[in-house]
């Protein structure tokens, strides 16, 4: 599998700062190519929300080379738990330097790993993992207390888009009294587009627009990718976004072989 990769951020025209941060890097070579992803968005109502969002990030900055090797025989239990010994190891650093100072941190973290045809994500917080491919596909859950209340029928996705408390979180890294990642595992479409991206990128545009704009036959190379992001980046802040707003971009295609290949040892 071959992958074409862009990333854009931006601070937004209301926040003095920001509170994004990404990571985005790629392993191996051949049929053993990984790329990993990494989106945390730090709590604006908190403390030094860049603070947590880059720490995560940079945990996560040297995982992938350095675990590799032991992902080949892919034993989704083994990712996972690799996945979750950073998350949780961050949390505790977050929460123990927020006792020490007495200030509240926290993030959201969505971590994407594209391993053999396979995508493996481990998910704390708000940020989300769309999959477009023949049709739009949120793959991750929103972990907050309106998400909740839509689940138990309290609420409609309309209501629950206009409400006061959608930034609420029920978990994050950092701010609260631990975290429990979601995991989710599934095949990797050839053709698609992965998208990793902050709450502020989905909050005007739909994921019926996100679709529209990524699958098209033009999309076939990072330059073009990266436009893409940008264009749905500026139609949020038309649309009146507030937040700051991140996204990575991934495109799915079947590597090409040559005809002497088979045959290579």
């Amino acid at each position: 599998m071959r992958y074409f990769i862009s990333c854009y951020t931006d601070e937004g025209r209301r926040k003095k700062g920001n509170q994004d941060s990404i990571l985005v890097q790629r392993a191996g070579n051949g049929r053993e190519q990984a790329v990993l992803a990494v989106l945390c968005d730090g709590m604006g109502g908190l403390d030094r929300g860049e603070t947590a969002s880059a720490s995560v990030v940079t945990a996560f900055s040297g995982w992938l080379e350095k675990e590799l090797r032991r992902f080949r025989w892919r034993r989704k239990g083994r990712i996972f738990h690799s996945m979750d010994l950073i998350l949780n190891e961050a949390d505790c650093r977050l929460r123990a330097y927020s006792r020490r100072y007495g200030i509240r941190m926290g993030t959201t973290a969505t971590v994407l790993l594209l391993f053999r045809g396979r995508y493996y994500i481990a998910h704390v917080g708000d940020s989300r993992v769309y999959e477009l491919g023949r049709e739009a596909l949120q793959i991750t859950s929103d972990q907050t207390l309106v998400a909740e209340e839509v689940k138990k029928g309290l609420l409609t996705e309309e209501q629950a888009s206009k409400d006061p408390r959608r930034s609420i979180l029920l978990q994050c890294v950092g701010g609260g009294d631990g975290c429990v990642p979601e995991h989710i595992c599934g095949p990797v479409k050839e053709g698609a587009v992965y998208l990793v991206c902050s709450d502020g990128f989905c909050h005007e545009v739909s994921a019926e627009e996100m679709h529209h704009t990524f699958c098209q036959e033009q999309m076939s190379d990072e330059k073009a990718l990266e436009e893409q992001c940008r264009i749905l980046a500026d139609r949020n802040l038309e649309r009146g976004e507030r937040d700051n707003i991140s996204v990575i971009a991934i495109r799915t295609e079947r590597e090409k072989r040559n005809v002497g290949d088979r045959f290579s040892h």
